[in-house]
């Protein structure tokens, strides 16, 4: 396999529900071209039927108000299939980043989707 021809890896791992590694980064891409949003991550979230499932994290701009209906409606508007769709969002007012690169720390934010899933009693 080329360089041309190799798989683009999103976030360095692939998830079950989206069935492709470039959907996960055009859901990324999507989601990112809100303009209520500032910051947009999508991780791991436990599925005890499919092993894993994606889980939005957003972080609305300053002063915008954003829904999770909102970011469906906008997401339908794009033309993104709705078995794309997040499984779940979680609104934050911001993300857990490294000091200096600012990347988003995502192994953090799959702890806090998981502790949230256990405390619901979601497995």
């Amino acid at each position: 396999m080329n360089r041309s021809t190799a798989p683009v890896q999103a976030h360095q791992y692939h998830l079950r529900q989206c069935q492709h590694p470039l959907e996960l980064r055009h859901l990324v891409l999507d989601l990112q071209d809100h303009p209520a949003l500032r910051q947009v991550a999508i991780v791991k979230m436990p599925d005890p039927v499919l092993g894993e499932r994606c889980c939005a994290y957003v972080v609305p701009a300053p002063g915008a108000s954003v829904t999770v209906e909102s970011l469906a409606e906008f997401l339908a508007a794009r033309d993104v299939a709705k078995y794309k769709f997040p499984e779940r969002v979680e609104l934050r007012g911001d993300l857990p980043t490294t000091g200096e690169g600012g990347k988003v720390l995502r192994r953090a934010l799959e702890d806090d989707i998981r502790t949230k899933l256990e405390r619901e009693g979601t497995p």
